[in-house]
């Protein structure tokens, strides 16, 4: 993850200037999307429904390691990991989502990072 690690970092600021009371909650599949743009290839999108029955989204390497750039929603509130075993056992590999909605949010996350470190754009 250190490889990553200033786009995690730049994520997590965007989400906790986006809503400060609850940063992570609604924001999996936003957060995930955003460093795969980032990173691209490298990283694979996966997805799985949470104890809510709600999708929950995160990415891995390629060998497997998760980066769950939101999986605090589940931990501060004492709920399962979507993303670790055994509730990733039906996970599904995924490609970003085509709603223009989530196009956006996504684009706004971008900008913002953007906007903290203009260095991220020439990456």
């Amino acid at each position: 993850m250190i490889k990553y690690q200033r786009y995690i970092d730049l994520i997590d600021q965007v989400l906790q200037e986006m809503n400060p009371e609850d940063p992570y909650a609604g924001q999996c599949y936003v957060a995930s999307a955003a460093l795969k743009k980032l990173v691209g290839r490298e990283l694979v999108l996966y997805r799985t429904r949470d104890h809510q029955e709600r999708f929950h989204w995160w990415l891995e390497t390629k060998d497997g390691q998760v980066i769950d750039l939101t999986s605090k929603q589940y931990t501060e509130h004492g709920h399962p990991v979507p993303s670790d075993e055994p509730m990733n056992q039906n996970k599904e590999k995924r490609s970003y989502m085509s709603f223009d909605s989530y196009r956006k949010r996504v684009d706004v996350v971008l900008e913002r990072m953007n906007e903290l470190d203009p260095s991220i754009s020439s990456n």
